[in-house]
């Protein structure tokens, strides 16, 4: 009931044959749109297994945040569970792993919500929930808000798989094994131990140190590349960390999986939370006048906040300033306020994406004083790719206020090489530089949009 509520304020409508399932909030930061939503599955407990499931989910909610970035970011996040009771408890185990001399714990056959199993493709410890479709149904009916999902099965024993969604068991080290699953599913994350598959963040055919995905982070915290093995085309790929969560249970994730968590958490969320005014007109005698953001800050706060009057920068490192009527011109007047992350856990070449979140107002002055105050939010992203590249580089930029750009490429010295203008770009629309012309080496990419410029360093490669 609590569930249709929610939803039934929400303006949604479900379908008649829609089953409703009852939702509880483990932790509420902020408003759906701004938060990355987790939503907790169980399965293998009965209606009177609840308290033990919620009991259960806290317990991996709760070292969730101890993990780094996770613990950084706490405040971006919301936690849920929905409670979809099974007929019986416990899981599937048909003893038919071939990888094990089974059975290595009970065989048993047991009539669960999701149909979570054991021996998954004959793999002991590979623990999936066969019925997976059903998360997507209950989630799109329920609670179609989700960003992240994982399924904890209650079973004493270890065992866990990735995918789509994460699952794992209750075993003492489920915790760990959840974490790693959402390594794979939540960042693209691959497995730092041997297993088939191809380039990801953390994973790459390149073997030198200069030209690898995650070369900013060679030399530091244990990063560097490390041959794979052992089986089939293991000596092909690379990894960058030997002591990484993504290889074994027990130590954080490496710096550059780290990154890839982070990265994937300023895909989902944004640091700027509100703005203040929004449209309003205000008394022409208005002086002076208060304008504010409200931030969600990472722990330690790591935001830099810089506030641009018609292109000119006024103010840093505050979030409310307030200007003087004296200030502005006659007409048109434009202020933002620029909000970026600069956390240390990116080092910003091998990042994907750079985002910067902006609040905008447009002030109208006459000479009676102010007229009109017009606010608005919103963001702007640039990613440069391939890097390292040969012959032609492609820069993206899109912004919810689009703006002409002026690109610049500087040799390793900062000598300006060439400079090209960039126009408006659609939203699926690149730029397009020739480096043709340019030898093998280090250069930096300088992109400007008004106030904002951002430089990232480029390899050109053969």
């Amino acid at each position: 009931m609590r569930t249709l509520l929610l939803l039934l304020i929400l303006g949604i409508s479900l379908p008649l044959s829609a089953q409703v399932y009852q939702v509880d909030t483990l932790l509420y930061q902020g408003v759906f749109s701004k938060r990355i939503n987790l939503v907790i599955f169980g399965d293998g407990y009965r209606s009177e297994d609840m308290d033990k499931y919620k009991a259960d989910a806290n317990k991996f909610m709760n070292a969730f945040f101890e993990e780094k970035p996770f613990k950084q970011y706490k405040k971006y996040f919301n936690v849920f569970i929905i409670q979809t009771p099974s007929t019986e408890a416990g899981v599937d185990h048909p003893g038919t792993a071939t990888d094990v001399s089974e059975p290595a714990h009970p065989v048993a056959a047991v009539n669960t919500f999701f149909d979570a199993t054991f021996d998954f493709g004959n793999i002991h410890r590979l623990l999936v929930a066969t019925s997976g479709s059903k998360v997507y149904s209950i989630l799109a009916q329920n609670f179609p808000f989700y960003d992240q999902v994982i399924i904890l099965v209650n079973s004493p024993y270890y065992g866990g798989s990735g995918g789509g969604f994460p699952v794992a068991s209750t075993d003492a080290s489920a915790t760990e094994v959840a974490l790693h699953e959402l390594g794979h599913s939540f960042a693209g994350l691959a497995d730092e131990y041997w297993f088939t598959g191809g380039e990801s963040p953390n994973r790459t055919a390149e073997s030198n140190p200069s030209l690898v995905k995650w070369k900013n982070w060679v030399g530091s915290d244990g990063v560097g590349v490390y041959q794979y093995c052992c089986g089939g085309d293991s000596p092909n790929w690379y990894r960058p960390h030997e002591n990484c969560k993504m290889r074994v249970l027990g130590p954080d994730f490496c710096p550059v999986c780290t990154q890839a968590l982070v990265e994937k958490i300023h895909n989902l969320s944004t640091p700027l939370e509100n703005y203040s005014p929004t449209d309003l007109v205000v008394p022409a005698t208005s002086n002076p006048l208060p304008f504010s953001v409200t931030l969600v800050q990472p722990e330690p706060n790591t935001l830099k906040v810089q506030w641009v009057l018609n292109d000119s920068a006024i103010s840093t490192q505050t979030d409310s300033i307030t200007l003087l009527q004296s200030q502005l011109q006659n007409g048109s007047n434009t202020l933002k306020c620029f909000v970026e992350d600069t956390t240390a856990l990116l080092r910003v070449d091998g990042h994907a994406t750079l985002h910067v979140s902006t609040a905008k107002w447009l002030i109208t002055k006459s000479i009676s004083g102010i007229e009109q105050i017009q606010g608005s939010a919103g963001s702007f992203q640039f990613k440069m790719y391939p890097n390292p590249g040969s012959e032609y580089i492609q820069i993206q930029c899109t912004s919810d206020w689009p703006e002409p750009a002026m690109v610049r490429l500087l040799d390793a010295q900062g000598k300006q090489l060439n400079t090209w203008e960039m126009p408006v770009l659609g939203a699926n629309e690149t730029f397009q530089m020739d480096v043709t012309p340019y030898p093998k080496g280090v250069y930096q990419l300088e992109v400007r949009m008004g106030f904002w410029a951002q430089s990232r360093t480029l390899i050109k490669g053969e």
